[in-house]
């Protein structure tokens, strides 16, 4: 799913739903044969919507990444910043950020894997660079965020890229940020990544109000216009909560979507992840990512960790 936010709201703009054929032979997407020939199938129209749908359905994610991206341009969806996970950060898609017309920078999560980066000391991989920037005493420490972070400057195929390094507490593994932006400092580009999340209030809230994970449909065409429902009904009411306040929309809106009028993603997420998530994680060693899923899927324990912050 693409999602645009600008810290206040979130709107989902695209969505495209992808299976993968699996590696085993004669057991394709984990079936055999006989599973595969009992299933429900229909056959549509070659020019209809659901048609160009299921086409997309064994593309490669970061191929339909780079479509979505392309379709929100033509339309003019304003945006500074393309936000990933480790998933999608390639070169490719950075060739495709740098070549782009439309002026913007890509910010995601990079793996710690065996790619190679240029660098004055030759071409190395993320580690062997955190290594070198180790061993020069380029760690540095944020007491603001309780975290350690180190920043380098290198080139990713032919593309200039700035990589930031970082960890809390000794238990936690380092990470790796990549951004094409040169010019934003490792708390900027910390503070803009923190809005990725905002990707995931929606699976949240959409599965919990809305629905989302509840529809048995066998029908494909049925799956995509479900998924479509919930995203006009969720973009209705993020609109609806930026034009109004929460408490004046009426007992109605309230009845039938509970919950609905939360936190805002500055609220509800940017608080969190520097006040709570952080010191918590640096004391007790536990993935920052787990943690803040499970308090974005726990109100109960959000609301509790929000009032500690409010009043520590």
């Amino acid at each position: 799913m693409l999602c645009w936010s600008d810290g206040r709201t979130q709107f989902m703009l695209d969505v495209s739903l992808h299976g993968e054929k699996g590696k085993v032979e004669g057991k394709e997407q984990g079936m055999t044969a006989e599973q595969r020939k009992r299933r429900y199938e229909r056959k549509r129209d070659a020019g209809s919507h659901a048609a160009g749908r299921k086409e997309e359905y064994f593309m490669g994610k970061g191929e339909k990444l780079i479509e979505m991206v392309k379709a929100a341009i033509r339309y003019r969806i304003p945006f500074d910043y393309l936000l990933v996970d480790s998933w999608f950060t390639n070169t490719g898609l950075v060739d495709f950020v740098c070549s782009c017309h439309k002026k913007f920078h890509l910010l995601g999560m990079a793996k710690m894997g065996n790619t190679k980066y240029s660098t004055s000391w030759g071409d190395l991989s993320a580690r062997s660079i955190l290594g070198r920037l180790s061993s020069s005493r380029q760690i540095r420490y944020s007491r603001r965020y309780h975290i350690h972070y180190a920043m380098t400057d290198v080139k990713l195929g032919t593309r200039q890229v700035r990589l930031f390094f970082c960890r809390r507490g000794k238990a936690e593994g380092w990470r790796m940020l990549l951004t094409t932006d040169t010019s934003v400092d490792f708390m900027r580009a910390y503070e803009i990544y923190a809005m990725r999340w905002a990707i995931e209030v929606f699976f949240a809230d959409s599965k919990r109000l809305l629905g989302l994970a509840d529809c048995s449909a066998r029908d494909f065409t049925a799956q995509l216009a479900h998924v479509s429902l919930v995203m006009i009904r969720y973009n209705l009411l993020a609109l609806l909560k930026r034009s109004l306040d929460y408490e004046t929309i009426g007992r109605l809106f309230k009845d039938v979507y509970t919950g609905a009028y939360e936190l805002t993603v500055v609220e509800k997420i940017w608080l969190i992840i520097v006040e709570v998530v952080g010191i918590v994680a640096e004391l007790t060693g536990a993935d920052e990512d787990t943690l803040m899923r499970q308090l974005i899927e726990n109100n109960k324990r959000l609301e509790a960790l929000q009032a500690y912050a409010q009043t520590a």
